[in-house]
Order: structure tokens, then sequence, then C-alpha cells
């Protein structure tokens, strides 16, 4: 019986299907059928394939402790459902001339599979990849002729089910960090076409946490999607335009699933903004990681004078590497381009400022994110990554 589900997306790749004529053998199916009569031949089919990775996912925390130092904390994120994309077993569905069929399913992801005899002539050869709990991840379909005594060679490519997806995303911030909040939040797909997400309050009555969660209004087609959020603060007269928090993160589709994610955002008082471009990656994303995090600073104080520099890189066995342009930003602003480190120094705020933002071109106290994107060439793939610091100290003085 074939399995009705459709729940899939993984990475297209390619199954060579070899037809061996005139000899009998062992087939390592599980269930095994051919319903005709007639002069019959072996078909061997070869299985290439790789197992369906899922993107990472989640918030993998690494932590790094040296002496009496405090861990630091570097997020690689993507958010996608829970949902298994790893090739478990292939179903071979055949149909010949007349009414000769067959339908098997494999006993594990096999690479290869032996049918025995199959009745010569035109055959219509369909495959199908499962999951583990018996979830369709793809499917490919060709035709070849069965001749007597000859060896047929056929491909089928099996190709991602597209489809539906749907998205829900919440996050929570401190009221203490912005007195007259603004939100923003869209996507963006691979063509650089923006969705809005319309933004409804869920606080209630909590005095002490905003509580926010984002709605697509439609289904999202499958694939990766730029998600960008910010939080301004628009101060009491509702002249101002302050940054308080942002993120940008890539979000992952996948037909008849549920992408959701809940934050907690951090934030530095009483500014605001979030901006944030790249192109979507229909592949894995690109494992793009910090390096040589020891020679980071994870706080400083805001009258300090010492700079760091940050380095990230993406593993030297990727397709793209050495094709790769990195897009630096501060809360979700664009400061650095094109390059693979960034420095941060204390006395060189980077982003524009109306004097509400720096204290003479100093950081103000509070969280800052750095979010790194990786980009191949030509756009299909990204990934990123973050790291936060703390600026400390109190730069309250009596005026003049």
């Amino acid at each position: 019986m074939l399995f009705q589900k459709t729940r899939v997306m993984f990475t297209t790749f390619f199954l060579s299907l070899f037809f061996l004529f005139g000899c009998n053998g062992d087939g390592n199916s599980s269930s095994e059928k051919s319903t005709a009569t007639g002069q019959h031949g072996q078909l061997v089919v070869q299985i290439k394939s790789d197992k369906v990775q899922p993107a990472p996912s989640a918030e993998a925390l690494v932590t790094t402790v040296a002496g009496d130092e405090k861990p630091k904390t570097l997020l690689s994120r993507t958010v996608e459902p829970d949902f298994d994309m790893n090739i478990h077993y292939f179903r071979l569905i055949g149909s010949g001339p007349g009414d000769a069929n067959f339908s098997l399913d494999t006993l594990d992801n096999t690479h290869e599979v032996k049918v025995n005899n199959v009745i010569i002539g035109d055959w219509r050869i369909e495959v199908e990849a499962y999951n583990a709990a018996g979830d369709l991840l793809a499917n490919g379909v060709t035709s070849t002729t069965v001749e007597l005594a000859g060896n047929v060679n056929s491909e089928v490519t099996l190709n991602l089910l597209s489809g539906d997806g749907m998205f829900n995303l919440a996050f929570d911030l401190e009221k203490k960090l912005v007195s007259n909040p603004a939100y923003k939040a869209h996507l963006t797909d691979e063509k650089n076409n923006l969705i809005p997400l319309e933004l409804v309050d869920e606080s209630n009555d909590d005095d002490t946490h905003i509580k926010m969660r984002l709605i697509a209004h439609h289904a999202l087609k499958t694939g990766y999607y730029k998600l960008i959020i910010e939080v301004r603060d628009k101060g009491k007269n509702g002249d101002k335009n302050h940054l308080v928090a942002g993120r940008a993160d890539t979000v992952r589709i996948i037909k008849d699933q549920l992408t959701d994610a809940t934050y907690d955002l951090k934030g530095v008082p009483g500014i605001g903004n979030f901006n944030f471009e790249t192109k979507v990656n229909w592949n894995a994303p690109i494992d793009v990681q910090f390096v040589e995090t020891d020679k980071y600073h994870d706080s400083f104080h805001f009258l300090s004078e010492t700079p760091f520099t940050m380095s990230v890189e993406i593993p030297s066995n990727d397709l793209d590497a050495g094709n790769i342009t990195y897009i630096w930003y501060l809360l979700g602003q664009p400061v650095e381009v094109g390059k693979s480190e960034m420095m941060i120094d204390p006395l060189d705020y980077p982003l524009p400022s109306d004097g509400s933002n720096s204290i003479g071109n100093r950081f103000l106290p509070g969280h800052y994110d750095v979010d790194v994107y990786a980009l191949n060439v030509d756009g299909t793939r990204l990934g990123s990554t973050r790291y936060t610091f703390v600026v400390t100290g109190d730069p309250t003085v009596i005026g003049h």
C-alpha cells in the first residue's frame, strides 16, 4: 500500500537504475510482486544518494572557559520545524506490459535492490523515499524498455515535494527597556519579496514583559526566508527613533510543517532599529562559526579603550569555500561587508548616532548582538551566527 503522507523537503539527489536481464537473483526488499507471464529478466536498482541532513536548528550553544573568565555564548541559529529529513527506506513501483506490475520497499536505505522475474517490454518506474515514520520525502519517475538479453541503464531524479508550510513566532521583551515601543517584522523570500507580518500584543496583564506574536496571514512556500524583527522606542512624545533590540535569523519552511520559535529579546535602553538584506539559500545553510573566541571580550566598561577583533570562517570542505561574502551587523544594522573579520573599538561606535545612541562616540551600557551572514556567490545558500557582548558601567553624571 502506498503511503499518502506528504510532509517533505530535502536536498535533490540522483538514483541510477541499471537493469540486467536473462538471469535470476535474490531480492533485498521487504516485498516483491510481479503479475504477468512471459519472458523475464532481472532488474538491479543501484541507488546513489546522501542522507538528507536537517539544517542546524534551535540554538547551538558553544561555551569556552579559560581560568576565571566568564563563559562566552555563541549562537548559531536556523529556525525550522522539528521534522525528520533522513531517508530510512525506498519504495519502487513498476508498471509494465499489460497488467505487469510490482511494488516493493527496501529493508533500509540500501543502495542496491534486485527485482527478479521482470517481464520484458516497456516499463514505468517510480521511486519514492521515506523517513523512519513513513513520511514521504521525495519521488521521481522514469520510463524504460526492458529488452531480452540486454542491459538497460536508466536514471531517476528524486525531486523535493513542493507545497506550503506554516509560520508562528513570538518574542518577549522587558518593559523597562522601552518607554513607547514601536515594532516592525517581516520575512523576505528568495526573490527579495517582502512578506509583512502582523504583530499581536499578548502581554495582557503582565506588568514586567511585553509579549508579541508574529502572524503570517497566508501559507508560505517551502524554502528559506530572511526574518527581520526590530523594536524601537519612540520616546514620550513619539518624536524619537531609538533602537532597542532586533534580530536577523534564517527561517526554513517545510511542506505541511509548522516552523515556530520564541525569542527572549535583550537590548540597549533608549535605542531602536533593525535592518537586514541577503539572499535566501534553498540548500543546507552555510555552517559559519566564530574562531579564536578566547581573544574576544564578552564584556567591557563603557570607558574602556581596548579594541578586539572577531573572525568567522566556514569549513574548508564546504562546496562554496573560498567564494563567500560576509555581512556583519550590530544590533541588526549593517556595519561591514565582504570581510571575514570585524573590530569592535570601544572608542568608535560604528552606527550613526543622534546623541542618544552613544556617549562621545562610545558604546552605551547594555547588551549588543553581533550577527554575521555568510552568502555564496549567487546567493542561493546562506548561514548566520551570533556573538553577544555586554557594555557595563553607569554614564549618569551631573549636567552643566
